[in-house]
């Protein structure tokens, strides 16, 4: 039998209206069922993963633009270079885990001739330091995280971080064409505080991406060989690291 337009139209709508409620209750099925599963769920995942990353970090240094400088330029001035970092992360539990990192980067800051001083320095920052993660998700979500199986469908999950750790830095600086004396000697240590968090993406059954913003917090002011007072979060030098993440978890 042949069915005229309307009848077709009408047709298409009902089915769609019915499909919908039955895809509704597949999906609150499923989340059901891996709430109810997660724990074993867990129990039988690989909980250790390994990760290298590449981004760029900025400088909360002493130089200072003036007033008219645009943001681009006062970036350029507190310093900023790219980073690279590698590390491990291990979970625990499905909300709580531990990630060690391993961070270089290189910062270069440029004081403009036109201010009183012609100076520009270069960084170079080593850290390792050990964090305290926490996923930000619900069972489900964590479930289909550590599931061993990969459903094609890329899952989100974002995540806080905070730990300690120990930064190691030398630093050259200069005015005009000549290097200026050493504020202090270099090469040097520092407990370094990093904060921040992420968002994972996983996109096959042991690779995920991340990216990831840290705020570094040494106890040192002469990352950039000056000391001086009216930083931004304090008296010490800060420098924030933004960096696309790879995850790599290899099967149990």
């Amino acid at each position: 039998m042949r069915l005229s337009g309307p009848s077709f139209l009408v047709g298409l709508l009902l089915s769609i209206m019915l499909a919908a409620p039955l895809r509704t209750q597949a999906q609150d099925f499923e989340k059901t069922v891996l709430r109810n599963n997660m724990d074993r769920i867990f129990r039988e995942a690989n909980k250790l993963s390994y990760n290298a990353g590449i981004g760029v970090a900025v400088m909360n240094s002493d130089y200072r633009g003036g007033v008219d400088n645009s943001l681009v330029q006062k970036v350029k001035i507190k310093g900023y270079g790219p980073t690279i970092t590698a590390g491990l992360m291990y979970q625990f539990s499905p909300y709580v885990g531990a990630m060690t990192t391993l961070e270089y980067a290189r910062i270069r800051g440029d004081q403009p001739a036109t201010l009183e001083e012609d100076c520009s320095y270069c960084a170079d920052l080593v850290s390792g330091t050990g964090s305290v993660t926490v996923h930000l998700a619900s069972r489900p979500t964590l479930a289909r995280l550590y599931e061993r199986t990969f459903r094609g469908k890329i899952l989100l999950v974002p995540y806080l971080k905070g730990g300690v750790g120990f930064l190691g830095y030398k630093v050259k600086s200069y005015n005009g064409e000549q290097e200026a004396l050493p504020a202090r000697k270099y090469p040097a240590v520092a407990f370094v505080i990093p904060v921040g968090g992420g968002l994972r993406a996983r996109i096959s059954e042991r690779i995920s991406l991340a990216t990831e913003v840290t705020l570094n917090m040494p106890s040192t002011d002469y990352l950039d060989n000056r000391q001086a007072e009216g930083n931004i979060l304090g008296a010490n030098d800060k420098y924030v690291s933004v960096s696309l993440k790879a995850f790599y978890t290899p099967r149990r």
